[in-house]
């Protein structure tokens, strides 16, 4: 999934590993899920016309509310953030690449979420590429040519 669709492909693949449901592999282009939306990179690229930091506040509003974004961990159907080290790191939760991009408001949690992948040893690679929100893959020739780096 990509964007919006990330978020929602990490949270169903998270969802079935908690119900013993093994998934094989999940794709995550640069995932959004983050309800608070306040991350560094926010802040950083709040002057993209791509991903609009306020369109994409707007979008979690409307999808969870803010007051919910920081609900305890029951709620990681909606917020894989949330999922238990236990339940990354299962058996049944399927090894993820994960893109960001450089210039992204997404590009922190994300990465975040690349990294606690990493500690459950269920991140198949993580390719930072350089350029804005969904398209800096298909921009960044050389991300592409240097690959995935190894989780």
């Amino acid at each position: 999934g990509a964007s919006a669709g990330a978020g929602v492909a990490a949270a169903v693949a998270t969802d079935a590993a908690r119900r013993g449901v093994a998934v094989r592999s999940l794709f995550l282009d640069e995932p959004c899920l983050d309800p608070r939306a306040n991350s560094a990179s926010f802040a950083v690229n709040s002057a993209t016309t791509i991903a609009p930091v306020a369109w994409l506040r707007w979008s979690w509003s409307v999808y969870y509310p803010f007051e919910h974004a920081d609900a305890v961990s029951d709620r990681f159907f909606v917020l894989p953030r949330l999922a238990e080290p236990d339940v990354l790191g299962s058996p049944a939760h399927p090894t993820t690449l994960v893109i960001t991009a450089s210039a992204d408001p997404l590009r922190a949690e994300g990465a975040a979420y690349a990294e606690a992948l990493r500690a459950a040893g269920k991140l198949e690679a993580h390719i930072e590429a350089k350029g804005s929100h969904v398209i800096a893959l298909t921009l960044d020739k050389e991300a592409r040519r240097r690959g995935p780096t190894a989780g």
